[in-house]
């Protein structure tokens, strides 16, 4: 089998690993909210208090990659800024804002990709997970925590699908690269 192959069925099996532990929506009231994320409604609505923002969103992230073996990387540990992952494996880092990704659409994350978002004031404030990218339609379908926050008063992981804008996004990390590196 070639890296390319090992690569397709590397993101299938994340594709399942998902489905079968995330079947539907979560709330931060879910025991499995809590187990993948470490956090409560209780223990958001303490730091939310103090004026914190904080979500769900990287240590779901970081669930996520332990769960599909990645471990001991920003990945794994739930940091926002994941384009560093490029500083632990090379080529792994896509920018969205380049012209190839912009003017090609084949160019574009793939199922267990990591993704990363700006928020208000910050570069880098929001990291979800790829389930799928329908290449006709230009759509992807997310699996994502902190989909609540202080607003909510609780917070989600929630499954969404919608069309693909790679100009509202910083860029992604090609997980099945950083697994399997290089070319055949």
């Amino acid at each position: 089998m070639s890296k390319e192959d090992d690569r397709a069925a590397l993101r299938k099996k994340t594709q399942e690993m998902l489905k079968k532990n995330i079947p539907t929506d979560l709330s931060s009231d879910d025991k499995q909210f809590q187990i993948m994320t470490g956090m409560s409604t209780t223990s958001l609505r303490a730091k939310w208090a103090k004026g914190s923002r904080e979500t769900s969103c990287n240590s779901f992230a970081g669930w996520v990659a332990q769960a599909i073996g990645i471990t001991n990387s920003v990945l794994s540990r739930g940091v926002l800024d994941i384009s560093k992952a490029e500083n632990e494996v090379a080529g792994c880092w896509t920018w969205a804002n380049t012209s190839e990704t912009i003017y090609d659409d084949t160019c574009h994350p793939h199922a267990g990709d990591f993704y990363s978002g700006p928020f208000p004031g910050q570069q880098f404030g929001h990291v979800g997970v790829v389930y799928d990218f329908d290449e006709i339609a230009q759509t992807w379908t997310l699996i994502q925590g902190g989909q609540g926050g202080p607003k909510s008063n609780m917070d989600f992981i929630k499954w969404k699908t919608v069309k693909f804008d790679g100009a509202s996004i910083n860029g992604w990390v090609d997980t099945a690269w950083y697994m399997i590196p290089g070319y055949d």
